[in-house]
């Protein structure tokens, strides 16, 4: 039975970590497409793209005060 769990946790794993990779590469895809120094309220493609992004981070990172640590979203102006 512990053979099985082990297995079973590997494979997990590996699930996790290459969807994990792959999300981040499409994030990064995604925020390539916004050239830096975009006005998000005159853009809403842009807009919509930054809001898709918001919501991959959520739901890979739950906890808001690290989310907001680990963010591939700068908003600030620059």
């Amino acid at each position: 039975m512990y053979i099985l769990m082990k297995s079973k946790r590997n494979t997990y794993r590996n699930i996790m970590e290459r969807s994990l990779a792959t999300m981040y590469q499409r994030i990064d895809l995604l925020l390539a497409t916004i050239p830096q120094g975009t006005n998000l309220n005159k853009d809403k493609r842009a807009n919509k793209v930054i809001r898709d992004v918001m919501a991959m981070e959520e739901e890979w990172i739950v906890d808001p005060d690290l989310r907001q640590e680990l963010t591939m979203i700068d908003l600030h102006e620059q």
